[in-house]
């Protein structure tokens, strides 16, 4: 119930941001209302505070921070979407993980791998991995990890930033963009995609 509440308010914060940004009628896009480019990157920005600002105990590290530590043994670098999300694309070396996994699941999969590693998590933008490092925090804890934080942003600001993608064939410029609404915050829209190649 709590959660629930706590996604509708990371919801309406970002859709707030998203009015603000690009001139939203009634939560239904304007004719005019720019796509992509600047306008994307600063609703994105928007969001991240909110999402920094509803999980204020949990770190939320740049990309460039992820980008420095990517390929090294002792990063967990986790992707908390969808399958079909994953499977568009990917930061290389991330491990997928549903959004809803329980505590007891990531202990299960994950318990021998934690010890001594930086442990980051990432979705789209930032809420379902930071709703799912809060729920794996205790466990991470307990099992050594040094670091737990949320890669500010997600994907989207990956994307961004043209940092570089993977797919199940390799490099790819795709992006998942979740829905319409979200994938408005995607600055190159043109790699925009719902569906695997």
């Amino acid at each position: 119930m709590i959660e629930q509440k706590n996604r509708i308010l990371i919801v309406v914060a970002a859709m707030a941001a998203l009015v603000a940004v690009y001139g939203l009628q009634s939560g239904v896009p304007t004719a005019d209302a720019p796509k992509g480019g600047a306008a994307a990157r600063a609703a994105l920005s928007e969001t991240m505070q909110s999402v920094a600002e509803r999980w204020p105990k949990l770190p939320h590290i740049k990309t460039d921070a992820v980008a420095a530590k990517a390929g090294q043994d002792d990063l967990l670098l986790i992707d908390a979407r969808s399958k079909e999300e994953f499977s568009v694309s990917h930061i290389k070396g991330a491990v997928h993980v549903e959004p809803d996994t329980t505590a007891a699941e990531f202990k299960s999969r994950f318990g021998d791998q934690i010890k001594d590693r930086d442990v980051v998590f990432y979705c789209a933008v930032g809420v379902r991995s930071s709703t799912l490092a809060t729920r794996a925090s205790d466990i991470l804890k307990e099992k050594g990890a040094r670091s737990i934080s949320n890669m500010a942003g997600g994907i989207f600001a990956w994307h961004n930033e043209e940092r570089p993608l993977v797919d199940s064939s390799g490099a790819t410029q795709s992006v998942h963009s979740y829905d319409a609404w979200w994938g408005r915050l995607v600055a190159r829209p043109e790699h925009s995609r719902t569906t695997a190649k």
